[in-house]
């Protein structure tokens, strides 16, 4: 397995009101053909999953969000084809906010094949990079064993949410969960349309964040 995996990326539109009954598989056969959805629809949320795709679509009143897993970063039209289209079909709904999202994994440099304890070495070494380890230790009077580390800032204009997280699992490999959440507040509707269509551009940054990380894991 590679030390770097993108393990999934979505899209969240919020506004006013989303009213679950307007997400139906009817909706979205355009993109998913013949494919038949998993499905779950209440009076608060609708939920469409189509697991050969590996696409997740959901509607919440507050929120309409889609997400893929294993993205393919040369594939990421579908992606804000469908968010388009749903915003196309609900011209009345104003929208108010616009979040990419990007979940990641940075496997531990030792990965599977290290000694048993080996990982907790480079978790180790990953907290005290980070200056977390020193400080928590004397405030707890404990030995650190993992942690999580969450941070706000801006980047080209937008607020980026960064969390990392030591103690990740995948596929039997140990390393860093990273989770960014680049955030627009908006408007109109073509500002909505512009961040989501450098969903491409942020995807590209979320792997170089990643790659530079994983300098230190």
């Amino acid at each position: 397995m590679a030390r770097l995996q993108v393990t999934s990326t979505s899209i969240v539109v919020l506004g006013d009101v989303f009213a679950p009954s307007l997400l139906t598989p009817d909706l979205l056969r355009q993109f998913f053909g013949d494919e038949r959805p998993r499905g779950l629809t209440t009076n608060m949320v609708a939920h469409l999953e189509y697991p050969l795709s590996k696409y997740r679509v959901t509607l919440e009143e507050p929120k309409f969000q889609v997400l893929k897993l294993e993205p393919d970063p040369a594939q990421l039209e579908k992606l804000t084809d469908i968010v388009s289209h749903f915003l196309k079909k609900n011209p009345l709904v104003r929208v108010t906010a616009v979040g990419l999202n990007f979940e990641g994994f940075v496997a531990y440099a030792a990965g599977a094949r290290a000694p048993r304890g080996q990982e907790q070495n480079g978790e180790r070494r990953f907290l005290e990079t980070f200056a977390v380890l020193h400080a928590l230790k004397e405030l707890v009077g404990s030995d650190i064993r993992s942690g999580m580390l969450q941070v706000i800032y801006q980047a080209e204009g937008h607020r980026c949410g960064l969390t990392l997280r030591s103690d990740a699992v995948l596929k039997d490999n140990k390393g860093v969960a990273l989770d960014l959440n680049v955030h627009r507040a908006v408007s109109k509707r073509n500002e909505a349309k512009s961040h989501i269509d450098h969903l491409g551009d942020w995807l590209g940054y979320f792997v170089d964040l990643a790659e530079r990380l994983s300098r230190y894991v």
